[in-house]
């Protein structure tokens, strides 16, 4: 989900986005019981689950919703160390993940190398409205991006010999029914 907010009054903006954001945490975590419900003795099938991830543009209002995690845009990568200690220092059980996005496989490595960010959404993968810029098949990243940063992540891992987790890939940028298989 993607909601954005039009700047007016910046404290009624952030006031909204920490209720939006706590409402989206409930939600989330209310996902797994809807799961164990039963209608006539018959078991719902799970629901699928969701973490809510706020860009860093919010911080605040991430901090304040409890959402799980901050969306780091490229160009502020910088800003990673700082949004773990406050997401640390505001929830002590936190599990945050701090993740960005990438558009080559070179800038995912050169990210991951210094800040060993949680998650990447990877694309532009296929022509779509929130890129308006990018009006050919040419213009794209392409739907192959994502499986080699994934491959390129996992060589960096080993070569640091990290003891976390590899980041977590997803495709990004104009995927739906036709596309995605």
């Amino acid at each position: 989900v993607s909601i954005r907010l039009k700047p007016s009054d910046s404290a009624q903006v952030l006031e909204r986005a920490v209720e939006l954001t706590k409402r989206l945490v409930m939600l989330s975590e209310n996902q797994e019981e809807r799961g164990k419900s039963s209608i006539e003795d018959q078991e719902l099938p799970p629901c699928p689950t969701f973490k809510v991830v706020c860009l860093s543009d919010w911080v605040e209002a991430a901090v304040l919703g409890g959402a799980h995690g901050i969306h780091v845009k490229e160009h502020h990568l910088s800003q990673i160390p700082r949004i773990r200690e406050r997401m640390a220092a505001t929830n002590s059980n936190c599990s945050c993940w701090i993740g960005t996005s990438a558009h080559s496989v070179e800038s995912a490595v050169n990210s991951y190398r210094e800040y060993q960010p949680d998650y990447y959404f990877v694309g532009t993968c296929f022509l779509t409205a929130s890129h308006p810029e990018k009006t050919s098949e040419a213009d794209l990243e392409g739907p192959t991006l994502p499986g080699k940063v994934q491959r390129a992540l996992a060589t960096v891992a080993v070569e640091q010999e990290s003891s976390s987790e590899t980041p977590k890939v997803m495709a990004i940028g104009g995927i739906d029914a036709s596309n995605c298989h």
